[in-house]
């Protein structure tokens, strides 16, 4: 195979023209044959070459799920999976809530025999790829009249949309015209606008993209042009480009040049996010010879944005477990790197380097595991250059998603940390400005709690909420609790809870002060924002990396009340000790020890262990014990410590000084002096071998003044 020219020719997108416009000029630059969705006669018989020579181990594999298909499909539906009101109207019984959880729904079935069949030619593949087409658009217009929920992330729809065109010259022009109304129909009334009323996912183009918006495109790109419903197909095609355009300006809005991707929960914008830009990108080079990868630079650089977030865990790459996480084991969702990678690199020639290192850091069973057809349009590793890898910043503030991200390098015993500090976003966000997660061979600082199932108030009620978070408490009386999504959705009652002392904003204009050098990287941001006026003047927190393995933190919070308690938090997974003014704990092969350098005079209480493992508000808000039970006992931070001042005052100043270390290896003999000197206190102290002088304002909106002597 000529590398060069597969390369170039299939995904290098060496056309003369980069955007495609939401207006009648897409008409005229839409393909008029069949297939035209990924596939086309210009690329057809390299596909078929690369899926029965370097890529047939992942064609026979396809071809085996393939083989096990029914030739007819039946509906497996199970009413006993179903409640019904006293009007006839069906709901999902608890956990189940949409049909691709009970039932066979048939759309990546259509494809997957679509694919197979384009490829062999084999008639008996024909045949599948029809009857699952067949049957898929008969349960999509089923469920529109009983209004009931096929897949929350819409790939049936879009599956079965490019089954229609792949299959389009062997269909008769009875069931072109019948499969095309059909899926213009469907795709039209589960708009936003539609009639469809049923809870699903019409999430804009500030979300990860996978709701039912993005199928105007896909429908109107198959359809149009056909002569059965040009009308229909033209404004669903126009619509869908002008969504996607939305769609990644905002995205290039977010990354900046950062790789960031819509908000910083990596538990979703590293799974079906960024498959929304590269799936159009593909579209729209096959039907429309368009470059629009060349247009948009995000996915370019989201490499770098994947390796700031990569922790490297003992069996697999972990993650800081922000946002909507599970915390089962903090494990990186990399279940779509294997095509994420590969298309960027193939894409992108200059960050071919880093995109195909982090694919070779892949578990075996994520860069081995096949992607269907995809596989067979991109190119296999070896065929692409991979070049230089690009560089990881020791120290990167993101505003865009308001997280800072620190490292001492990229071994598996270096240091890692992130920050949270501002944020434009309420996407899958916590009530966590000020929060820092520490990874040290192990989760030393953690983002406690877990989403679960969405079943149980845990969620709602401890998960979310600031209590959860390495973050600082303002007890006001009979406060309200922060509004989080929850089991609210699937009918559970409860009394709601006061809050107990955390955050009641998430999306915030937060003040933010950086600094960096090589030997430390400092994010000052006061985010008194994201609490209540009437309890809290100022919430500032200075969070300071000092190369390597220290950490200071520096916390000034201003009450409206002087009786309103400040609770200074930290969350581990296992228990956490105290000796005087010490506190220490470990988890894997790392451990954590701090020390309360300021106020001189302060209680420090444990909190945690079977029975109080999510404490707050007085109750310990527990995982479902039946739809929650693969969650329970995981990665949750079962201990945390709290830090009171011991007497009340408007006005508290917390610092903490804390190391990490490999579990046999030794804490640095760090042995700070401390004093107060015209409104500063002036921590000096010996570490790495280098003096340090630390100077902390006890101003508001003055980063702390650091000076090091070798």
């Amino acid at each position: 195979m000529n590398k060069t020219l597969f390369c170039l020719s299939m995904l290098l997108f060496c056309s003369s023209i980069f955007a495609i416009e939401a207006d009648s000029s897409a008409l005229e630059l839409l393909r008029k044959d069949h297939p035209r969705i990924f596939i086309t006669s210009d690329n057809i018989e390299q596909i078929r070459k690369q899926a029965l020579t370097t890529s047939k181990k992942q064609f026979e594999k396809l071809k085996a799920q393939v083989d096990k298909y029914r030739v007819n499909p039946k509906w497996n539906f199970n009413p006993a999976r179903f409640v019904y009101n006293k009007n006839g109207k069906s709901n999902f019984k608890r956990p189940y809530f949409m049909l691709t959880q009970v039932m066979t729904v048939g759309g990546k079935q259509a494809q997957n025999a679509a694919f197979v069949y384009l490829v062999t030619q084999d008639k008996k593949y024909l045949l599948k790829a029809k009857n699952y087409l067949k049957y898929c658009t008969s349960l999509y217009e089923w469920a529109l009249e009983k209004q009931i929920l096929v897949d929350w992330q819409n790939n049936h729809y879009e599956r079965s949309i490019i089954a229609y065109d792949w299959l389009y010259n062997d269909l008769t022009p009875e069931e072109r015209k019948r499969f095309a109304n059909s899926l213009l129909t469907v795709v039209r009334e589960i708009q936003r606008d539609g009639k469809a009323t049923f809870r699903r996912n019409c999430g804009g183009v500030e979300t990860g993209y996978y709701g039912t918006e993005r199928l105007l495109f896909y429908a109107g790109a198959a359809i149009y042009g056909d002569g059965i419903d040009d009308q229909e197909a033209e404004k669903q095609l126009i619509r869908g480009i002008k969504g996607f355009n939305e769609m990644l300006a905002h995205r290039e809005k977010i990354s900046a040049g950062t790789g960031a991707l819509v908000h910083y929960c990596v538990a979703y914008t590293f799974l079906e996010y960024p498959l929304s830009s590269l799936r159009y990108f593909f579209a729209v080079k096959s039907a429309f010879n368009v470059n629009e990868a060349a247009r948009w630079t995000h996915m370019r650089d989201f490499p770098v944005f994947v390796a700031m977030n990569w922790l490297p865990g003992e069996r697999f790459p972990l993650e800081f477990g922000l946002g909507d996480a599970h915390h089962i084991d903090n494990a990186m969702p990399v279940d779509t790197m294997n095509m994420v990678m590969r298309s960027i690199a193939s894409l992108y020639p200059e960050c071919a380097g880093l995109a195909l290192a982090l694919f070779n850091k892949l578990p075996a069973r994520i860069k081995n595991k096949g992607d269907d057809f995809v596989d067979f349009i991109l190119p296999p590793v070896s065929d692409i250059a991979a070049g230089k890898i690009q560089d990881v910043p020791k120290f990167s503030y993101i505003s865009s998603i308001g997280t800072a991200y620190f490292r001492s390098g990229n071994t598996k015993t270096d240091t890692y940390a992130c920050f949270r500090a501002g944020n434009p976003t309420r996407n899958h966000s916590h009530y966590d400005q000020n929060h820092f997660t520490i990874y040290k061979q192990g989760f030393q600082a953690i983002d406690s709690g877990t989403r679960g199932r969405t079943q149980s108030f845990h969620l709602p009620y401890y998960y979310a909420q600031s209590v959860a978070h390495n973050t600082v408490l303002i007890d006001m009386p009979n406060e309200e609790i922060g509004k989080h999504f929850g089991p609210d959705h699937h009918g559970y009652k409860c009394e709601v809870p006061f809050m107990d002392g955390g955050q009641y904003k998430k999306v915030i204009n937060a003040k933010i002060k950086t600094s960096h050098t090589a030997d430390y990287s400092a994010v000052l941001c006061d985010a008194t924002e994201a609490y209540r006026p009437e309890k809290c003047k100022l919430a500032e927190r200075e969070f300071i990396h000092l190369q390597k393995d220290v950490f200071l933190v520096v916390d000034k919070v201003i009450s409206t009340n002087s009786s309103y308690r400040k609770r200074w938090l930290l969350h581990t997974q296992n228990e956490i000790s105290v000796n005087g003014k010490t506190y220490s704990a470990s988890e894997g092969k790392g451990k954590i020890s701090g020390t309360l350098l300021w106020p001189k005079n302060a209680q420090i209480t444990v909190i945690g262990g079977k029975g109080k493992e999510f404490w707050t508000g007085g109750k310990n808000w527990e995982l479902h014990p039946k739809y929650d039970i693969k969650y329970i006992g995981k990665m949750h931070g079962n201990w945390r410590i709290e830090i009171t001042p011991d007497k009340e005052s408007e006005f508290d100043m917390f610092i903490n000084l804390i190391q990490v270390a490999n579990s046999n290896g030794s804490f640095a003999d760090i042995k700070p002096e401390i004093k107060k000197l015209n409104g500063n206190i002036i921590i000096t102290f010996e570490y790495a071998n280098k003096n340090w002088q630390i100077s902390v304002s006890e101003k508001s909106g003055v980063q702390s003044q650091i000076v090091v002597k070798k």
